[in-house]
This record gives structure tokens, sequence and C-alpha cells, in this order.
């Protein structure tokens, strides 16, 4: 495989514009024809019932997402062959402290402001980006392309998200000027056929080649001298291995502490507690407490390897006065959060951070219960998750492999928590109260929270008041803050898993560029208009949606409108868009059809589990045995068995 791709990369080098937007341009069409069959295998994969509605999520996530990013990249293609770089889609403003922002959502000729309306998104440049050297930022390895420049790339695919190897390789293929041996996570090895037919047009040029295989095969790939760069999706353990050998991996420190500690109640204990502060030089010679690598190992792989990690992704309300439908709406945007793909998302909510004195935080939060409370359970499905949630929960999964959500309710900032410092892969999630005068000081000490106590800088998401950011003063406090926000892909009033779909901004670590430790990953992936020199990226979406969007979990039936946005990425034009939103009328009517679980009560769906004051969890801890036991004797202690 590696002697076809040296081929096809001395071709890939030659080539002009026009070839690789032909191969584009027929990836469209393969992709739609396989459609089908790629979600029928993911289903099976991840054993959902072909007629619920996690369907549509698999739809939406998989070809839905290649789709759209083919569509960029093909207009992408189309302006650089006329212009040089790629034509964005609005003109670009000014930060508060004077950096460039540049708009990528909504995109022309997607309807993205009908299907997204109101939605706004903006890549922030790096302040020494400025309008004279903007150019020099898009499509920087096309300036740079003769017939030596094309490298082969070894891509490690993810197992979660059934896109992300396909979108992996387009991005090293057309960003970066490579041929690819995409190497598939042995869960996705069913697909294997189908990603070949799909990509086709590549395949039979010689610029890609599909495999699967053990880690032992990985382990050959990457070290191979033939291959020039190397790209992961996957734990930073694995990415440790990968780079300074498995050797170097040691047990987290992490494992030390409690999963979390308990706040108590509001009335129970000192309120003005500032959060505790992670000096910049921490963990540079010594033992590091997210990887477990010593810093001074030396590195056992000398070439590029980029890659996209975890994180323990936060949810922060700014405090303010929200209507009920602004908080429904709100609420019901968290829950999906949390409950798609049974949260095997590296942009899954983990930790919903609220200000303590906030009027408002119960109501929104026993709201976020209701909503996952009706949400069937689903099976853990991802290997070892399972596994794990026995090992720190105490609770088995039943017949099915099924695990109820579990809401970790009134966790204390301010104390030591392996769930604030390990990414938790499942259906876990954390509700911390933050003690502060104002809302202003909430919301510095929340940021203060999220950047320096939480896992990693992928994503964040933060719901914002609307008389909050039109005041003067506020509004100008709230975007110097933002500024300050150490995360990659910012969502305001929605959810991040948005920017993933939309294919729209880089996605990847914030981190790895300003000295801090690879936590989230190195490199930036999926920018269908090629932009380097980011900074940080935002969605920003209203309060309320016109339309509640089907991929909420109370949306009744998201099959059709999934499948309509699938032919109107096929083919953008005013018939497919008005059959989608025929589909999404049709499909808001009703109740929520979905067979998975239908003789289960919300009662079994939803575990919260809530501690006194300073008691760290243990599956021991008498309060904590208390609220397990009602759900243990409605679980049977049989084991899923393995595939």
């Amino acid at each position: 495989m590696l002697e076809e791709l040296t081929a096809g990369r001395a071709w890939f080098g030659r080539s002009s514009i026009r070839e690789p937007l032909q191969a584009v341009s027929k990836g469209l069409d393969n992709v739609y024809d396989n459609a089908t069959q790629w979600v029928d295998l993911a289903c099976q994969i991840k054993r959902i019932d072909p007629h619920s509605s996690a369907r549509a999520e698999e739809m939406v996530s998989g070809p839905v997402a290649v789709l759209r990013y083919l569509e960029i990249l093909a207009q992408s293609l189309k302006d650089i062959s006329a212009t040089g770089c790629p034509r964005l889609p609005g003109r670009f403003k000014r930060t508060s402290a004077g950096s460039l922002r540049l708009p990528v959502v909504p995109v022309k000729g997607l309807y993205d402001s009908l299907i997204f309306p109101f939605h706004q998104g903006e890549i922030r440049m790096q302040r020494d980006v400025t309008p004279e050297t903007l150019a020099a930022h898009l499509a920087y390895t096309y300036r740079q392309r003769h017939a030596d420049s094309a490298r082969l790339a070894v891509v490690l695919g993810a197992g979660n998200v059934t896109s992300i190897p396909v979108a992996d390789v387009l991005t090293k293929m057309f960003r970066d000027n490579c041929v690819v041996l995409l190497k598939l996570h042995p869960v996705t090895a069913p697909l294997e056929e189908t990603f070949r037919r799909a990509l086709s047009p590549l395949v039979d040029r010689s610029l890609l080649r599909i495999t699967v295989g053990d880690q032992r095969l990985g382990e050959a790939l990457v070290h191979d001298s033939r291959v020039d760069t190397v790209h992961i999706t996957g734990s930073h353990r694995a990415y440790q291995a990968i780079v300074r050998g498995s050797d170097a991996v040691k047990p987290s420190e992490n494992s030390h502490q409690p999963l979390v500690t308990f706040a108590g109640t509001a009335d129970d204990g000192p309120k003005d507690v500032p959060p505790p502060r992670l000096r910049q030089g921490d963990g540079q010679s010594h033992l590091s407490n997210e990887t477990g690598v010593r810093r001074e190992t030396k590195r056992r792989l000398n070439k590029e390897v980029t890659a996209e990690l975890g994180n323990v992704s936060p949810w922060i309300v700014v405090p303010g006065h929200y209507s009920s439908r602004d908080l429904n709406e709100q609420a019901e945007c968290l829950a999906q959060s949390i409950v798609n793909n049974v949260s095997f998302n590296c942009v899954a909510t983990k930790v919903i951070v609220t200000w303590r004195q906030w009027k408002q935080r119960d109501a929104f939060l026993d709201q976020v219960e209701r909503i996952i409370s009706r949400v069937p359970r689903r099976v853990a499905w991802y290997p070892g998750a399972a596994d794990h949630f026995e090992r720190s929960l105490g609770i088995q999964a039943d017949n099915e492999g099924r695990l109820p959500w579990t809401f970790l309710r009134n966790v204390a900032w301010d104390q030591p928590a392996s769930f604030f410092r390990e990414e938790f892969f499942g259906c876990v999630f954390a509700d911390v109260a933050i003690d502060a005068d104002d809302e202003r000081q909430f919301v510095r000490r929340a940021f203060d929270f999220a950047n320096d106590r939480l896992f990693g800088s992928l994503a964040a998401t933060l719901t914002v008041p609307n008389a909050y950011r039109r005041a003067d003063a506020t509004g100008r406090f709230f975007q110097e803050e933002l500024d300050r926000l150490r995360y990659q892909a910012i969502g305001i009033n929605v959810w991040p898993g948005l920017m993933f779909v939309l294919m729209s901004h880089p996605w990847g670590s914030y981190g790895f560029r300003h000295g801090r430790k690879v936590e989230s990953g190195v490199g930036l992936v999926h920018d269908g208009f090629m932009v380097c020199g980011t900074e940080k990226t935002t969605l920003e979406a209203p309060l309320r949606n016109l339309i509640k969007p089907f991929s909420y979990p109370t949306y009744p039936r998201p099959q059709a409108p999934a499948e309509e946005l699938l032919r109107v990425y096929h083919r953008p034009n005013l018939w497919n868009l008005c059959r989608l939103t025929a589909a999404a009328i049709w499909g808001s009517v009703g109740s929520q059809t979905d067979g998975s679980d239908s003789a289960k009560g919300p009662k079994d769906n939803l575990l919260n589990i809530t501690g006194l004051r300073g008691e760290s969890f243990s599956v021991s801890s008498p309060t904590i045995v208390r609220r397990l036991g009602a759900l243990r004797t409605n679980m049977t202690a049989a084991r899923p068995a393995d595939d």
C-alpha cells in the first residue's frame, strides 16, 4: 500500500487544482450513494435500533457532515483556482483586543441563513495577523505547491464518530497536500468497504488506501520511513504512546483523587472561596497530572504528529433573567450535548457551571434532569466504557448493555476531583455551583475554573442572557472575558457539536499553541476555508430557535429531516430545501417514536447522585449507597456479553 501511495504522491504533487476539484466533485455523488449503507453499519456497530431516533444522529454526524465538508472544499478549490485563495462568506471585523474576526457561518450557497437562522460563526485570528497579511494565511499549502511538495500521511482513525476518519483524510489531502493511508479503528472496521466505495475517486488515483488492523500495525505504519506525517484522533494516552512509546505512559496521578467531592447545600460551609490557580510552569519538569508522562522523556517518533484528543467540556450559564421558554430551550440544547452518541464525544458536556446565588439555578437544572430522564437508556457500545462506569460508580450495565444517564449534583468546584482532570468517556455529567458576589465575579471565576481546573481546551459552551450582552458595560466586559477563555471552539447558546458538523471552523486544541500541555491535541483539522493563524472560533445562536432543531432529544421524528438535510448538501437547491422544511414540520408533530426502550420509565433512565458537603464520591459512602440502592434493585447484575 505504501508503494502505491508513493507513486500517487508523485502524481498529486504535479497535478493542477483541476484534478483535486474533480475528485471532490465525484466524492459528493459517491458519499451520497453510500450514505444509507454507511448509517446502517454505524447503527449495527453502536447497537442502535434502526427505528430509533438515534439513527438520525448517525446520519448527521456521519455522511451529512462529510457532504457539507466536501461542498465547502469544492467552493474553496474553485476560489483558489480563480483568485489564489478561498473566499470567505463576509467581511472581517475586530475583537475588543483588535484581532481580526473572520466570518465562516452562514456559508453562501448552502442555505445556512434559512436552515440555521441567526447563527453567526467566526474565526478569531492571532494578533499578528493583519488585513494586509490575511491572504497569506489562507490556503498556504497551495502557495508552496510544487512537484515534490506532496507528502505521505498516516491517519489513525477515530472509533466514536464515523465522519471523523473521512474528514481527517480530506483535511490531510486537500488542505495539507498529502496522500493518505487511513487505518481504521477496530470499532469501525465494518465500514472499510463502504468508505472505500465512497472515496473511490481518491482510491482510484492512488491518493488513498484504507486498511484495518491492530495496534502493532499502527505502530509499524507510523514508524515507516516512507511516512512523513501522522494524524491521530483518540486519547492523550494513545498520543503519548505513539510519540514517546508505550513505556513512557505511566498510571495517572489523578487515580489517587476522588472522582468528585460534593459541596452540600448552599447554607453549609463558607461561600467566598476562590478557585485554586495553576501556575503556568506547573508540570514542565515533573510527572504531569494529565498524562502521566515525564516531560523529559525523549520523543520516540521524530516526525510531525498532529492529534485531536479529549476534553472535559464545560457548559457555563451566565446568570441573569431568562424567560421560561429561554430556560427550556437551553436545557434542551444542553441535554442534547449529553445524550448525543451516549456521551462518547470529546465535546459531550461534562460539567455544568452555574452561579450558586442565581435565582433560576434550581429550575434550570431540574429542567435538564426532566428532559434527560425521558431519554431512553442506550447501549454503552464503546469498548471498555461499561467496565469503567462500573469501576467508577459501582453500577453494572443491564442485560442489554445499557447504562443510566448519571448526574453528579452539586459537586465542589474548589476540591480535587479526577472527574475534572480525566475525560470520563460515558454518560456521566456533573453540576458545579460557584459562589460569587455578583455576576461579573462569577463570570471571572467560572472562566478561571474552566481554564485552570478542567482538562483540555477543545470546546466550551456559554449560555448568555440577551440583556447581559445588550448593555454597553456588561457587553464590553463579556467580550473581554471571552478573549480570555482558553478554548478553541466556543458555542454561545449552542452546543459546539454543531460547529463540528458544519465543518466551517478549524477544529482542535487551543492550548498547544500557547506553550501549554498536550491535552486536547496538536494542530487543527476540518476547516473548509483552509485558514491558518487562528486563535479560537465561535458560533453564536439565539437563546431560542424559530423551529425546534431536530437534533434535540425531545424532537419526535428526526429521521426524515436528517435524510432531507443529506439531500440538501448533495444537491443544494430550493426544491431540496423545501423538502427539508416539510420534513422538519412533519417530524416535529406528534410523540417521540423510539421503540428501543419504551417499557422503561423515566426513573430508570436517569440517576441523580448527591452527597453531603465534603463527602468524596465512593461506592462505599453511606449516602451514595442509599442513592444507588433503589436503582440497583431494578438493574440486573449480569454483564453484557462481549461482541
